[in-house]
């Protein structure tokens, strides 16, 4: 409690970035840069989750900071919060490790002490994330109160949250959910106000171990080499010299990892090399099953897809040796009904990955793609059955029926069993209220291949009828009628599914979702205070989530977070499935004054400012969840358009209007709206 907000140090330094449970590389830092106390250490944050070994890293580190308590500064990062421990992996590690939350509840309790900024030599800002629109002068960051959980929005959350943007000039909404990206322009401001030189911060992974933007005015250091021991990237830190130099030690992951314990706590050593490298098949299974066996509907749809390949060629062998073409076409069917699965079990796992620049959510649509494909997979499937049973309609084959019957019985046995585990999974997936959806339960690839499943069951009763009425009749052409009756099935199975996914992927919103948002958007334009509502754009994230975006310009008296809240609250209550909105606040008389332009290119209308930006609320940008955040410290952007088609398109822009003001001027009208 003794520090302050800002903490002044001297050079010489040696700066650290996110280090992510990854103790073995900690140690290796080091090695690299020299052990306390010969070594000053300045670590930026993001200390605990992802990795195997956040409790022996925030162990370490804290007991550095006590006993050398001028030479080692801890900085807060997002990280270092109880939400996001929550999801990423600390508090999940305290509870294998100890058997109880206490550990991760005294170690929450300390991340809210921790200092928020560090300034070397009064020339170097360093933060774990980025700057603020709410924050130009240092002073303003020793007033914060940060003995408390980080917050969703506010200064705080913006140091810790925010990055930098090099396609960008000015403050824009982070589609992390939190905090801002800022520009060139933000950063020459800030240290020109400061009268500093340059910004240190982490918080982003860099392929290369840093990066450097705004002509040498910012650098972000990454310090967790191949960052969950499979992206393969180099890691650094930066020295800081007497004279102000700066220097960027590139190094890659430590011997120590190929030799690292069994993360479940046993005593067997294993490869990391074989166990953890983004290269080996080894890994990736282990890492698969661990996903796979640690839900209840995963598993017991693993378990179903053993089950349903070992009968599936048992179901193929005999099918041939009968010459039926009822088995053949249903073990087809069957194979691609294992495949579905494979490939839905594939893009559970797959969707747990981070997001990055490209991905900004992640890689959740993976299952919609997945399912869209293999959709159409089924459907040209059935047309090859199709046109095998008009064949043998006309020129009915001799067929084998010996034990047939029992085959297709066991056959139509296995697929009550892949019903009942599926159906659970369908239910369970409908069980959350319309704020939320569950990945494991109800999503594009499991309701498709339920789809798949019940028709293989009816397939299979099919086989057990057409059986019994060549024994009965001796006319083998019920076999292929059989199969038209299973191909039929199929494509009407998946036909819901091709569109739900192609709609999803195509960012298409239902007509009763427009009506729903149109609807909520007039109910919002008659709030008292709100004149206008402009750039609102909505889409769907995946088949259950909406994304929102939209501006809403106030009068002048209103209290702006109070509106941002109301509004927010409205929207998330009326529209069914909406996941995530960002609404941003505008005074009137800001955007009267402002001089802004907006740009043809790009998703989310960003003001782009000239000449001197004021620094006021009249831009504050805010990006509300429906629950914890759950974000990824690997930088995103902002998605696609929606399709013009069902998306609610904005008014026309307001007019571009004249502005300038000086940086006192701004400042002081700043400091009488706080």
């Amino acid at each position: 409690m003794a520090e302050s907000n800002v903490v002044h140090i001297s050079a010489p330094v040696t700066v650290v970035g996110d280090i992510h449970g990854q103790y073995y590389d900690l140690i290796e830092i080091f090695r690299i840069g020299g052990y306390c106390p010969d070594t000053n250490y300045l670590f930026l944050g993001d200390y605990v989750d992802r990795g195997l070994y956040s409790i022996e890293t925030i162990s370490l580190l804290t007991c550095l900071k006590l006993r050398y308590p001028e030479r080692v500064q801890l900085v807060r990062g997002n990280h270092e919060s109880r939400a996001v421990t929550q999801t990423y992996g600390f508090y999940a590690e305290c509870l294998r490790k100890y058997g109880s939350a206490n550990v991760w509840k005294y170690f929450t309790d300390m991340f809210d002490y921790l200092t928020l900024s560090v300034v070397i030599d009064n020339s170097i800002f360093c933060v774990h994330g980025g700057l603020s629109p709410t924050i130009h002068v240092l002073d303003q960051i020793r007033i914060i109160d940060r003995f408390k959980e980080i917050p969703h929005e506010g200064a705080m959350a913006d140091l810790v949250w925010s990055d930098p943007d090099p396609d960008k000039e000015e403050f824009a909404i982070s589609a992390r959910g939190a905090g801002y990206t800022f520009g060139n322009l933000v950063v020459d401001r800030f240290l020109h106000l400061n009268q500093m030189d340059h910004i240190l911060r982490a918080h982003q992974l860099c392929n290369a171990g840093y990066q450097v933007l705004f002509d040498d005015k910012l650098s972000t250091v990454w310090s967790a080499p191949n960052y969950c021991y499979r992206c393969g990237n180099l890691a650094s830190i930066l020295e800081v010299s007497v004279t102000g130099e700066r220097f960027f030690n590139v190094f890659d992951a430590a011997p120590e990892n190929d030799r690292m314990m069994d993360p479940n706590g046993g005593g067997m050593k294993v490869s990391a090399t074989r166990a953890y490298s983004s290269t080996s098949t080894l890994r990736t299974i282990k890492t698969s099953l661990e996903i796979i066996l640690s839900s209840k509907d995963s598993r017991q749809i693993f378990y179903f897809l053993l089950l349903n390949l070992s009968y599936m060629f048992v179901q193929l062998a005999y099918g041939v040796w009968t010459n039926s073409l009822g088995l053949i076409s249903d073990a087809i069917h069957m194979f691609f009904d294992c495949l579905a699965l494979s490939v839905g079990l594939f893009a559970a796992v797959m969707s747990k990955w981070p997001s990055n620049s490209e991905f900004s959510y992640g890689y959740s649509r993976i299952e919609t793609v997945a399912a869209f494909f293999n959709g159409v997979f089924l459907v040209l499937i059935s047309i090859s059955i199709v046109a095998e049973a008009l064949q043998r309609l006309i020129d009915p084959p001799e067929m084998n029926t010996h034990r047939l019957l029992f085959i297709s019985f066991v056959g139509l046995i296995v697929n009550l069993v892949g019903i009942f585990a599926f159906n659970h999974g369908h239910a369970h997936g409908h069980s959350h209220d319309h704020h939320g959806h569950d990945h494991d339960g109800h999503n594009a690839n499991m309701q498709g291949v339920f789809l798949h499943i019940m028709a293989d069951t009816l397939g299979s009763a099919g086989v057990i009828v057409s059986t019994l009425l060549i024994k009965w009749f001796g006319w083998t052409g019920f076999d292929p009628i059989a199969s038209l009756f299973i191909a039929i099935l199929i494509i009407m199975s998946v036909i819901p599914l091709i569109r739900q996914s192609s709609s999803v992927m195509m960012l298409e919103l239902s007509d009763e979702t427009v009506s729903v948002i149109e609807g909520t958007l007039d109910e919002v334009r008659g709030m008292e205070g709100v004149y206008s509502v402009s750039h609102i754009r909505f889409w769907p994230c995946e088949a259950e989530s909406v994304i929102g975006s939209l501006h809403v310009q106030v009068k002048d008296e209103v209290n702006t977070q109070a509106m941002r809240q109301k509004v927010t609250e409205v929207l998330m209550s009326h529209i069914h499935g909406l996941r995530e909105v960002c609404v941003q606040i505008e005074l009137q008389s800001d955007v009267k004054k402002n001089k802004f332009t907006v740009p043809q290119k790009g998703f989310f209308h960003t003001p782009a400012y000239s000449g001197i930006s004021s620094m006021n609320n009249a831009y504050v940008n805010h990006r509300p969840t429906a629950f914890a955040p759950t974000v990824t410290t690997i930088p995103t952007t902002i998605p696609p358009p929606p399709s013009s088609s069902s998306s609610v398109l904005p008014p026309p822009p307001p007019p571009i209007m004249n502005a300038s003001a000086s940086v006192m001027s701004v400042l002081q009208k700043q400091t009488k709206k706080e």
